[in-house]
């Protein structure tokens, strides 16, 4: 039977295995992807020419475009877009539930505006009842 192991179990894994810089460096990464509010192509190749740089400097014994650095490097973007998705969801979740209390304000007020014509319309009628009287 085939082990199943989810994308978040195997990131948290791999993250736990790097070190405090490493682990810093990937959340940085992360951040700036997440405040650029793009996943795109762009932001993809500023990764990979992040990850390279960053491996330069870490890795300088191992062959460049060894099978080592290559899979370091696509362990390293694993882990950066993974964390930027969940960090990018949590936004989203913050979002909705901002946009789901804008809602709720919105209808009190239309409730509040409705209340006060309703009000505003007794009173004239109230008015025009007390002119007709004198």
């Amino acid at each position: 039977m085939p082990i199943t192991v989810s994308a978040a179990h195997l990131r948290d894994r791999l993250f736990g295995q790097l070190s405090l810089p490493m682990q810093s460096w990937v959340l940085q990464q992360a951040d700036q992807i997440v405040r650029s509010r793009r996943f795109g192509p762009w932001e993809e190749m500023r990764l990979k020419a992040a990850i390279q740089q960053k491996l330069q400097k870490s890795l300088q014994s191992w062959p460049p475009g060894g099978t080592h650095a290559e899979a370091a490097s696509s362990i390293l973007a694993f882990l950066v877009l993974t964390k930027a998705y969940e960090a990018w969801e949590q936004v989203q979740r913050e979002r909705q539930k901002f946009v789901s209390a804008l809602e709720t304000l919105d209808q009190k007020a239309n409730q509040l505006f409705n209340l006060l014509s309703i009000v505003l319309k007794t009173q004239s009628e109230a008015t025009n009842i007390t002119r007709n009287l004198i």
